[in-house]
Formats: C-alpha cells, sequence, structure tokens
C-alpha cells in the first residue's frame, strides 16, 4: 500500500464539492499528509510533500 499519491482533488467553487483528478493531472512529486481549510474569508490548502522523490 503506497502512503503518498501523485494526484489529489480539486474543489469546484461553483458546485461546492471536491472532484477526482485524473491521472493526466499527476504532480512530479508525490505528496502525503494534505489537507484544506478556510482562513480569512480564503481556501488554503497544505500539501506535505514525500520524502521519496520522483
Amino acid at each position: 500500500m503506497a502512503l503518498t499519491i501523485s494526484h489529489g482533488n480539486v474543489y469546484n467553487f461553483e458546485e461546492q464539492r471536491w472532484e477526482m483528478v485524473n491521472n493526466n493531472l499527476e504532480i512530479p512529486t508525490e505528496r502525503a499528509g494534505n489537507s484544506a481549510f478556510v482562513w480569512n474569508n480564503a481556501v488554503k490548502v497544505q500539501l506535505i510533500k514525500s520524502l521519496i522523490m520522483k
């Protein structure tokens, strides 16, 4: 089981929901422990890099 991913989800503000991202939008380094939150009326996304780099 991999503990990191090479793609994530995107928030659709018009539909107010998270959508899956397909493999065409993979990022070059895998991520783990991502989070998103609202602060000062803005969505903040925290991405934590994995120790394994491609």
